[in-house]
């Protein structure tokens, strides 16, 4: 048996290389050229500066865009926080003045109004029906018609958060 030979192997020589074929060699062959493959890969030395720079201010984007959106969200949030707190209260007071006795005159003695705190305000404003085709009037009719017009609104710092409506009958 020659040399670099074994059994059931043959060697064929292919321009400078030596070329192994037989059983165990078809291994050998794809992991030669998996490494040929990691070393022509491994010939990229990393990335470049501008490439670094274009990945960060990417990332900077992404993060701006993602805090503008949490504070507008959170204005958003606090807009309509004040829109429900007024409507409850304006749902609270109307409801006070319904439950209430009709007062014909009640600017001389006004509807209950429910406790405020905070940065909150309350305004009851009470019309009266003139006629059965006229409008409302805060003008006090003689004789009462027995129909008032109760408006409701509630204030935030001075700026209207919520404005209800609704009538009181005399019964």
């Amino acid at each position: 048996m020659a040399a670099g030979r074994g059994v059931g192997c043959a060697a064929t020589q292919v321009g400078s290389a030596l070329v192994r074929s037989g059983p165990g060699m078809q291994q050998s062959r794809s992991r030669h050229i998996w490494l040929k493959a990691v070393i022509m890969l491994s010939g990229d030395s990393g990335s470049t500066l501008v490439g670094e720079l274009v990945a960060v201010a990417i990332l900077g984007l992404a993060l701006v865009v993602l805090l503008s959106a949490i504070s507008t969200g959170m204005i958003g949030m606090a807009i309509v926080e004040k829109r429900v707190v007024g409507e409850n209260l304006a749902r609270r007071q109307l409801e006070e003045v319904k439950a209430a006795d009709y007062q014909a005159n009640p600017t001389v003695q006004p509807y209950p109004a429910i406790p405020v705190d905070g940065p909150y305000s309350v305004i009851v404003t009470v019309t009266h029906w003139v006629s059965p085709t006229g409008p409302f009037t805060t003008a006090m009719q003689s004789p009462d018609s027995g129909l008032q017009c109760i408006a409701v609104t509630v204030s935030h710092d001075g700026e209207p958060a919520a404005r209800l409506e609704g009538f009181k009958v005399r019964r």
